[in-house]
């Protein structure tokens, strides 16, 4: 879309298609695409050598997306191998989990893993009060 964003409040928050996608995501492994790892690690470098502060916001995902997903990595290990990764961690200036903002409210995403517009409302209006204080 011309827009960046989906403007609906449909869901789609099946089994089928959070399998469809963590299927895509993990291609048959139990781990992260190293090559993600190291370009995540490269930006935050790049962020370094520019001085530019780093935020990072993990958002919101539905339940059955993060069960399915926990079936090959932990939200945990996938923090390890980032965000808290020692090369990584003293350069990050602040990390907001909203992974679990909306536990069992299917109404806030397009799908499993995918905030709709009134989701991203919500989500920006709460990420909004958490920068300015």
């Amino acid at each position: 879309p011309s827009t960046g964003y989906q403007i609906n409040n449909r869901s789609n928050v099946t089994e089928s298609e959070a399998d469809r996608t963590i299927n895509w995501l993990f291609k048959d492994r139990n781990t992260l695409d190293p090559e993600l790892v190291d370009s995540f690690g490269k930006i935050i470098r790049l962020c370094r050598d520019y001085r530019v502060k780093v935020v990072v916001v993990t958002t919101p995902l539905t339940d059955i997306f993060i069960k399915k997903a926990e079936q090959h990595i932990t939200l945990d290990a996938v923090y390890g191998a980032t965000l808290s990764h020692p090369e990584n961690a003293s350069l990050i200036w602040a990390h907001f989990n909203y992974a679990d903002l909306f536990p069992g409210s299917y109404e806030y995403f397009s799908d499993a893993s995918h905030l709709n517009h009134k989701g991203a409302a919500v989500l920006s209006r709460t990420l909004a009060a958490e920068l300015c204080k």
